[in-house]
């Protein structure tokens, strides 16, 4: 614990009730960048008034910045009984964080958060950033905190009543119901691959495979249960995740539109797609993220854009099956781009632009395995028609040999009756 003298002005000041089961923070949040060389909170604390900006949306967003900034808001607690908080960073990849809780009498309490820390280092286990808060009766908490990432620097700061943040988790169902369809499609169509033996079928699960995993690295939620001290990898897995589903997605619409038959001038701008994106993954391992990360996105935009301009030239050109891929490719195009310009800061932070993606994605999965079954059908029904008709004109072959052998047959039967008849006047 340290102790600071007061004497800082505060922030706008959040009263508290008891009765008050969420505050969203951000709006009214104050920030301004970090001065150059001194990250110190004496430096923030030296900030003039002036210089603070005030936000004015539930969600702050500041896009993609190199630089550090600092966020003031104050607590105060004008009852009589001690209120037990918790405050959420709701956004799980920032890659620094340093809370400063200031006293009324000046101690200062410190706490230090970063998604390159292993997970049981934080002071809550979960996916996002929570801090246990104590405000004592009559108190006053000025919150200073210093967040430094190369990530898009979101701020959607929330302070909870434990017990209606574990409610709130446990009725968001989204993603539970996200990744439960992915699993399953995952598994009917390995299934199915093992079955039939198309090659469609593996480059299908091994997209899921990736965007899924791209989502939840994303969302905190690998780092929270499947990687929790691989603080490295945790960083680059994103870029690499995203960069393998492009490719894998990629290989996939080569496969399912028959390119190398249908449209094979259009083979070396998808090949180039691919040597990009597998470019991108192992140059996440060593690229600063935020140029990593803006990369694979503009590759996957591009990838995509590709994607449905092939598949909707094929489609006007009366190939079925690129029907319900062209629907699902549109929904994961929407939800990509609604995603990126919201990590640009383009479009505001909410519960729609954040899971566009995910459900953009999940809509794909569904339809895409939809459009192979459709395929599939198709397939099998030329495979028939072609079966029936060579059927028939074998059974055409064999009637007109028919024909044919009765027509040699008369020809024979009559020209023997003449011989015999020449033979007898010559007897006779």
């Amino acid at each position: 614990m340290l102790f600071l003298a007061p004497g800082a002005a505060y922030a706008d000041i959040v009263t508290l009730t008891p009765n008050q089961p969420l505050l969203k923070l951000s709006n009214g949040l104050q920030y301004v960048e970090a001065p150059d060389g001194d990250y110190s909170l004496a430096s923030a604390l030296a900030i003039s008034n002036q210089r603070w900006k005030t936000s004015y949306s539930s969600n702050l967003n500041l896009s993609y910045t190199e630089r550090p900034y600092w966020f003031r808001t104050t607590l105060r607690n004008p009852g009589k009984e001690v209120l037990r908080r918790q405050l959420e960073f709701a956004y799980p990849v920032l890659d620094y964080i340093e809370l400063f809780v200031i006293a009324s009498g000046g101690q200062v309490k410190r706490q230090v958060m970063s998604d390159k820390l292993p997970f049981e280092s934080r002071p809550y286990p979960h996916r996002n950033f929570v801090v246990p808060l104590e405000i004592h009766a009559g108190e006053t908490l000025q919150l200073y905190i210093r967040v430094h990432t190369s990530s898009a620097l979101q701020m959607p700061l929330h302070l909870w009543q434990a017990d209606a943040r574990e409610a709130h988790d446990q009725k968001q169902l989204l993603q539970g119901l996200y990744f439960g369809t992915m699993l399953v499609m995952l598994i009917y169509n390995l299934i199915l691959f093992f079955g039939i033996r198309d090659w469609n079928y593996l480059l299908y699960v091994l997209w899921i495979t990736f965007i899924g995993g791209f989502l939840a690295s994303f969302n905190g939620l690998a780092f929270q249960y499947l990687w929790p001290h691989a603080t490295e990898w945790n960083d680059q897995s994103i870029v690499v995740l995203l960069s393998l589903a492009n490719v894998f997605g990629v290989c996939f619409s080569i496969a399912f539109l028959q390119l190398k038959q249908n449209l094979p001038r259009a083979m070396l701008a998808f090949q180039s797609m691919i040597l990009m994106a597998l470019l991108s993954a192992p140059v996440a391992l060593w690229l600063p993220y935020q140029l990593a990360i803006k990369f694979a996105i503009f590759n996957a935009v591009i990838s995509i854009l590709l994607i449905m301009a092939v598949a909707i030239h094929l489609w006007t050109a009366g190939f079925r099956p690129a029907r319900l891929f062209i629907l699902s490719w549109s929904s994961v195009l929407i939800g990509g781009v609604i995603l990126a310009m919201n990590k640009f800061g383009l479009l505001p932070s909410n519960l729609f632009t954040e899971h566009a993606a995910q459900v953009g994605s999940a809509l794909e999965a569904v339809l895409l395995s939809l459009a192979m079954v459709d395929r599939f059908n198709n397939e099998r029904k030329t495979s028939e028609r072609a079966r029936l008709e060579l059927l028939r004109a074998q059974q055409a072959l064999l009637d007109s040999q028919r024909k044919q052998n009765e027509v040699l047959e008369n020809r024979v039967r009559e020209r023997t009756e003449e011989l015999e008849k020449a033979n007898q006047k010559l007897q006779e």
